[in-house]
């Protein structure tokens, strides 16, 4: 052993001047914990430690299942740090940390920094630290925008400083950006299409805030089914100023309505209860389906039918644009969209 040194830094300095020396070139896979406690006839946790201290200092990446790569080498004086705005919201906790972490992970193989903004779930304050962010020094940001039609002006005061940004999971059509996101449209289809593969015919859309872009494209995919699947078949489309209890609960009981397709899992879960303290049982009286995979929804009673979304890979693929926008400055936008998958549970059945 090198005098001086812990064992771990031994094997550390082998991996930085195997890469340093080209032996081992971006993206090529780093011998594994396994191969390391061998070469070196030491324990596992030595080696364990070698490779997280490389991890911590974005010299290689790990990918589960897979194994350890190297990082994309830095040019000299390319110091770039990306930037992502999130607002701390409840409701949609889980979508965006699994898509903070998709792009963490893209980002961290190619070895620039990444820096996490968290702010008050208010379009105010979001608004007030994206023109900030206007200022800095940012190689690009990403965001998940509360109001995305709300944020024109930021988005052309960022144009205009060459700062670079994208989109997640909300867009606006006012402004042409970069945005990633998934396939609404198809997955409110893909719902209805189970719903009709069952024998409903009757159905009712259930959102929250039609002013969403994302809520209009679940709702014409929800119409747009309709009248292919379903032609002559009368629909509803209720938003969240309808009361369940007065609007929806007589469709249900008279047989008008025999399946609620909701807009989110949370939307579906909120009909859920509601439904079970007026009475009604789900599948029996009536099927529910959701949209999103939420991680609660897996857990009620019963099981929620769902859309599945690729949250992880949307935020992948968010970074992956906002990398080639910073890179190539002048290409113009591109919006990528993820498919999406049914997730069939208990909530969904034929109808009586």
């Amino acid at each position: 052993m090198e005098a001086g040194k812990y064992k771990y830094e031994v094997l550390q300095k082998y991996i930085e001047d195997s890469i340093a020396a080209g032996t081992l070139a971006s993206g090529d896979r780093v011998p594994s914990e396994n191969e390391l406690a061998r070469m070196f006839e030491t324990s596992h946790i030595t080696a364990r430690r070698a490779l997280s201290e490389l991890v911590n200092k974005g010299k290689i990446y790990r990918i589960k299942g897979k194994g350890s790569f190297v990082s994309e080498r830095k040019k000299q004086g390319d110091d770039l740090v990306f930037r992502c705005l999130m607002a701390l919201d409840a409701q949609h906790d889980f979508s965006l940390l699994q898509m903070i972490q998709g792009a963490k992970q893209y980002f961290d193989a190619k070895g620039v920094g990444f820096q996490l903004d968290l702010v008050q779930a208010d379009t105010r304050h979001h608004l007030d630290y994206l023109f900030a962010l206007a200022e800095s020094k940012s190689a690009g940001v990403m965001l998940w925008p509360i109001e995305p039609d709300q944020y024109i002006d930021a988005f052309y005061r960022l144009q205009e400083k060459g700062i670079p940004f994208v989109l997640l999971d909300r867009r606006t059509y006012s402004l042409q950006t970069n945005y990633s996101g998934s396939d609404n449209t198809a997955g409110a289809y893909m719902q209805v299409q189970h719903l009709a593969g069952l024998g409903h015919k009757r159905m009712a859309f259930i959102g929250q805030d039609p002013s969403l872009n994302t809520e209009k494209e679940r709702a014409s995919g929800f119409q747009l089914a309709v009248s292919d699947l379903l032609p002559g078949e009368q629909c509803y489309l209720f938003y969240a100023s309808a009361n369940v209890e007065s609007e929806i609960l007589p469709l249900i009981r008279s047989g008008e309505v025999t399946a609620l397709v909701c807009v989110n899992d949370r939307t579906a879960v909120d009909c859920l209860g509601k439904l079970a303290q007026s009475g009604i049982s789900v599948p029996e009286d009536v099927s529910i389906i959701g949209f999103d995979d939420w991680e609660p929804a897996r857990y009620t009673q019963p099981a929620l039918t769902t859309i599945r979304q690729d949250f992880p890979e949307i935020g992948c693929q968010a970074a992956k644009l906002l990398w080639n926008s910073a890179r190539h400055k002048g290409r113009g936008v591109k919006t990528v969209l993820q498919s999406v998958s049914l997730v069939v549970r208990e909530s969904t059945a034929q109808p009586r």
